[in-house]
């Protein structure tokens, strides 16, 4: 399936990033993120520019549906191991 222009724009809303933001988790130029969220425009959007942008939509929890919508994912919670520099483990 390849990721529309309204995907973009929908994914980026639920995240509530920037175009800027996408761009630099996307490893793409913040140009071809612009023109990628451009309906006229997508198409001369690069293969590769296109998939970046994808992983970085879903790498940050943003699911793609085949009827072009978007909807974000539950994410697992990461374990956070708290320790405080001026204690030492009891031995």
């Amino acid at each position: 399936m390849t990721i529309t222009a309204a995907q973009i724009r929908g994914g980026r809303r639920l995240l509530r990033r920037s175009s800027a933001t996408l761009s630099a988790q996307a490893g793409v130029g913040f140009s071809v993120v612009l023109k990628a969220q451009l309906d006229a425009e997508i198409g001369s959007v690069d293969t590769f520019s296109l998939r970046a942008i994808e992983e970085a939509l879903t790498r940050s929890g943003v699911r793609l549906t085949a009827g072009g919508g978007v909807s974000l994912q539950k994410m697992k919670p990461t374990s956070i191991k708290a320790t405080h520099p001026d204690r030492s483990p009891d031995v």
